[in-house]
């Protein structure tokens, strides 16, 4: 305390010394009136701002305003003084900022002007939409990067398509869902001449932890079974996919046992149980949503004109209603159904196991990125990251089942341009498979109640994708016939 007194005054005698010729030049006759705590007082004020900025053009105003009083028989004026204090106080502050000009929004490494202010508020949007609440913005910086890559649809390539389709010589819409399939794929690649010759079903394969609640029929090592089985071109979705012309790859995202024959892509073995706490965290999320987008630009690199998405894990059932329940704000009943034929003991556990996983892990409906890394697995993440490539390569790409659509779902909450690669195939027998279509704003053209996953639902769609294009490339035109085209006349016709 004394050594502070000590180090005090000198910096009061400086103030004093400072101020007190200029009191004098003022008015010296009021100044000499003045007892020494008022003229210390002044001193001190007018030192503040002489001692800051010597060259202050306030100096002179204040010094004045505190030395004179409203008459010349007043020796002191606490009001005055008091006002003084404030004045001094307040320029003593950091220098203000340079005043905003007219029309800027905000300032941040440059100047902003109004013009700019749609795009701030965009990004806003997307900041919520994507991050969320409570994100790590860090981890998530990739989708910003992801989602600023993937072209917008061709809107000329979609329309020159659609004239093509309303030339050929057939009633206006007459394959239906078939065309707009079509014409959506103009929309991806950016040209209305469609080759789907190469195509590849990736199937996705990873084990989950939460299978060890009872939420399954078998264990986790039927996922490594089936995962050989698939790279042995026995299993049903390689069956299916020969008839369609089509390559199988199966892919290993986060198996519990590595099996030779499938492409490794492993992010770590298996999630944890997300009845405990996250399934993975959000390094581990992210590594497998990488490894989806590098496996597109793969395919693309090998010459594929359509990718096909499946997936091969047990307990995935669970971990995509889990998600879906999160993200589209519905009750777990209404999500969660029997999977792969369980008892309604079983699927009292897997309700059960969803609902405490929910409480346990308390995921952000705003932030998908959150409920993927603690309700998901590797599986979903890396199918995910493949809609995210497909849209940034221009690969139009078909969702298969539950946990495809779930997927396809994660992704476009994550980076929302990527919808536009994205061709629905068939609606699953699973209770939320609608409700996810709808919200991805996606129709899907087969519906045969089929839930065997692998991508057994896409690949059915690959066939009629050919007929399609048979027609679409090979049919004679109306001008070549000598037919009148047909033109819109309005309404629908009637039956």
């Amino acid at each position: 305390m004394l050594l502070a007194q000590e180090s005090a005054q000198p910096v009061a005698t400086q103030a004093v010394q400072a101020v007190q010729p200029r009191l004098h030049a003022l008015q010296p006759e009021r100044s000499e009136g003045r007892t020494f705590p008022e003229q210390a007082i002044i001193a001190a004020i007018s030192a503040m701002l002489t001692i800051s900025n010597p060259k202050n053009p306030l100096f002179m105003c204040i010094a004045s305003f505190a030395v004179n009083s409203r008459n010349r028989e007043t020796a002191f004026s606490p009001s005055r003084l008091f006002l003084c204090v404030y004045i001094a106080i307040f320029l003593r502050r950091a220098p203000r900022k340079p005043r905003r000009k007219k029309g800027v929004y905000f300032r941040k490494k440059g100047e902003i002007t109004k013009e700019d202010r749609v795009d701030r508020e965009q990004e806003e949007c997307y900041n919520l939409l994507i991050i969320g609440r409570t994100g790590n913005r860090s981890m998530r910086e990739p989708f910003r990067t992801w989602n600023a890559a993937i072209a917008p649809q061709d809107t000329d390539a979609m329309a020159r398509a659609k004239a093509h389709w309303d030339g050929v010589a057939k009633p206006l819409d007459g394959l239906g869902k078939l065309e707009t399939a079509l014409v959506r794929i103009a929309g991806v690649t950016g040209s209305e001449r469609i080759a789907l010759e190469k195509r590849t079903v990736l199937v996705l394969c990873a084990d989950n932890g939460v299978v060890e609640e009872g939420v399954t029929q078998t264990d986790a090592s039927v996922t490594a079974t089936m995962a050989k089985r698939i790279s042995e071109h026995r299993s049903s979705v390689c069956l299916m996919a020969k008839t369609a012309h089509a390559d199988v790859i199966p892919v290993d995202l986060g198996m519990n046992t590595r099996v030779a024959g499938v492409l490794d892509l492993h992010a770590a073995s298996g999630t944890q149980n997300m009845t405990k706490g996250p399934a993975m965290t959000e390094a581990q999320a992210l590594a497998a949503l990488e490894a989806g987008v590098r496996l597109a630009k793969l395919r693309k690199e090998a010459g594929d004109r359509i990718l096909v998405t499946g997936e091969m894990g047990i307990g995935n059932t669970t971990t995509s209603s889990a998600i879906a329940s999160v993200l589209l704000g519905l009750p777990v009943e209404t999500v969660t159904g029997r999977g792969a034929g369980l008892s309604d003991a079983g699927l009292f556990r897997k309700r059960d196991a969803i609902r405490r996983a929910i409480e346990v892990n308390r995921p952000d409906p705003a932030d998908a990125f959150d409920v993927l890394s603690k309700l998901g697995g590797f599986d979903l993440a890396g199918l995910a990251g493949l809609y995210i490539g497909a849209a940034m390569q221009r690969l139009p790409i078909l969702i298969d089942g539950l946990p495809s659509s779930v997927a396809a779902l994660i992704a476009y909450r994550l980076v929302p341009n990527c919808r536009t690669a994205m061709l629905a195939s068939h609606c699953s027998k699973e209770p939320v498979a609608q409700a996810i279509l709808n919200e991805l704003g996606l129709d899907a053209i087969l519906y045969a109640d089929m839930k065997l996953g692998e991508g057994t639902g896409a690949v059915c769609m690959l066939p009629l994708l050919d007929m399609a294009l048979s027609v679409y490339d090979g049919s004679v035109s109306f001008s070549e016939t000598g037919i009148e085209q047909y033109v819109p006349q309005g309404g629908e016709p009637s039956c």
